[in-house]
């Protein structure tokens, strides 16, 4: 006696390869936007803009600007840094 598969089994073989075009759809997907990410530069400042950090998307720290008050100069107000 042979044994019969159901009817069914045989769209088993098409999920699979559906879900390995899909697989392979979002691995390009994440790839590019990998890329768009390596390009960006992020920033944050602190101190009321006495220090500026940028990172760009490949986690490289660009050079940091610091900026230190200056101490008084024969008036009572600090200096800041100027305006960049």
């Amino acid at each position: 006696m042979k044994a019969r598969l159901p009817r069914s089994y045989t769209s088993g073989v098409n999920n699979i390869q559906q879900l390995a075009r899909q697989a392979q759809k979002l691995q390009e997907d994440m790839d590019e936007l990998a890329k768009e990410l390596e390009e960006k530069e992020y920033s944050a400042t602190s101190g009321g803009g006495a220090v500026t950090v940028t990172v760009t998307g490949k986690m490289e720290l660009l050079p940091m600007r610091h900026c230190a008050p200056l101490p008084p100069r024969r008036t009572k107000k600090w200096r800041s840094c100027p305006a960049v």
